[in-house]
Order: C-alpha cells, then structure tokens, then sequence
C-alpha cells in the first residue's frame, strides 16, 4: 500500500505516531459508507482524541450515477483544515438522504454550500491522485478500510476497540 496522507488528498485526524491507524476510501454519496462511518465514528473520534488511532480519509470519485451526486460532494471536503473537514463528513452523512435525492449538479452545489456552509476545495489533480492511489491499493469499491496496513473492503467491518 503506497499512500500519501498529505493535506491535499486526506483528511488526516489525530497523531500520526499514534500505535494504529486506519485509511478508508469512501464516498460521500455512497449508502454502504454511511452505514460505516454511522457504526464507527464515535469509537474513531474517541482513538483519535485519546492519540491511539491516526485515521486517514480520502473520498473517492465513482463513476457510477448512484454515486454522482456524493462525487460533487468530495470536492468540497477541506482537508486542509481537519476539523472542518470532518464536521462537513458528518453532516453530508447526516443529510445524504436529500443530497442523493437532488437531482442535477447545481443543486447539489447549492445545497451544500447553502445548508453546509462549504465550499469546492479539492483540485481535480488531487481528486485524480486520490484515484491512482485507490488504483495502486486495490481499492475497487468504497467502503474500502486498511487498519494498521490490512484492508477490509467491507462496510460491515468494525474498528476494533482499542
């Protein structure tokens, strides 16, 4: 696995010498990412801030309809800026019932930026490097999650407790 967490491609939460880490692929439109972030998030955020747990996200693009609108959505993580960055994860996941029922690009870009309070932040050359890194990982559908290096690609996997 040949990652680079650097902040224009992942939104890096925690220390990053911290004893695990995880990196998950995922999709901001995508029901299964969801489900994951929904059964994990407090039990990663509580690693995180307890320094046992460096977890890595990058959202990535799919090129399948269902998927359109969360791929609209991945350009406006701020990954320069975790807690932000995060926030804005957890309230597309909150709200992704009237994001995958918008139904064209500008809507889209309206609602998030009218009900979120984002903005477009990800380059196209870090959303094309974010795939290539998926591609070079084996990643071929999100939720894909590597903890401490092994990869679940499985949205039913849990983080360990820690």
């Amino acid at each position: 696995m040949d990652l680079s967490f650097d902040n224009n491609t992942t939104l890096n939460l925690g220390d990053a010498t911290a004893d695990h880490s995880v990196v998950v692929f995922a999709n901001l439109g995508c029901p299964w990412c969801k489900r994951w972030f929904v059964n994990n998030w407090a039990a990663m955020m509580k690693d995180v801030q307890e320094h046992k747990l460096s977890a890595h996200l990058k959202f990535l693009n799919k090129p399948k309809q269902p998927l359109h609108n969360g791929n609209v959505a991945n350009g406006f993580v701020d990954y320069n800026n975790p807690d932000d960055g995060a926030l804005f994860v957890k309230n597309v996941y909150k709200h992704q019932d009237i994001l995958d029922n918008l139904t064209n690009d500008k809507d889209v870009v309206n609602f998030l930026k009218t009900q979120l309070n984002a903005k477009p932040i990800v380059s196209s050359k870090a959303k094309d490097k974010i795939k290539s890194e998926a591609k070079n990982s084996g990643v071929t559908s999100v939720p894909t999650i590597f903890f401490d290096g092994v990869k679940h690609p499985d949205s039913g996997w849990n983080l360990p407790q820690m």
